[in-house]
């Protein structure tokens, strides 16, 4: 009985972390602690997204989303990288310059939120977490 009420714990949380990359972010975070930009390839940006180029100067801006563009877009996969806490606030101001897509701004689920970066003919969608 024990295993299956740990099993079930267990269960709960990853199920609780699996959808956090399609959660809505939170723009109000004041907090700061070590930061973590994620990129994905995906097919294509949603249609009514604005996907800028990685050559812009916004995207140019931030040292470690260029990093994450650039691991994501070569490898076909996720990237991930790591922003240390003193970059933290810097890298929230340059990612408000850039548009983020919303899911409000979704007509379907087929979508995820985030900032999407056209990369040498992929397109990368960007996600940027403060950890605690």
């Amino acid at each position: 009985m024990r295993r299956v009420g740990v099993a079930l714990a267990v269960l709960v949380v990853l199920a609780g972390c699996s959808g956090a990359l399609h959660e809505q972010p939170d723009t109000s975070i004041d907090d700061t602690g070590d930061g973590q930009f994620t990129g994905e390839v995906v097919p294509e940006a949603p249609p009514n997204a604005t996907a800028v180029n990685y050559t812009d100067e916004r995207v140019q801006a931030n040292e470690y989303l260029r990093e994450v563009v650039r691991k994501a877009g070569n490898e076909s996969a996720d990237g991930y990288v790591g922003v240390p806490d003193s970059a933290v606030e810097e890298t929230k101001a340059d990612l408000a310059e850039l548009p983020l897509y919303t899911i409000e701004e979704s007509e379907s689920s087929e979508y995820d939120w985030g900032y999407y970066v056209r990369y040498e003919g992929t397109v990368v969608r960007v996600v940027f977490a403060v950890l605690d």
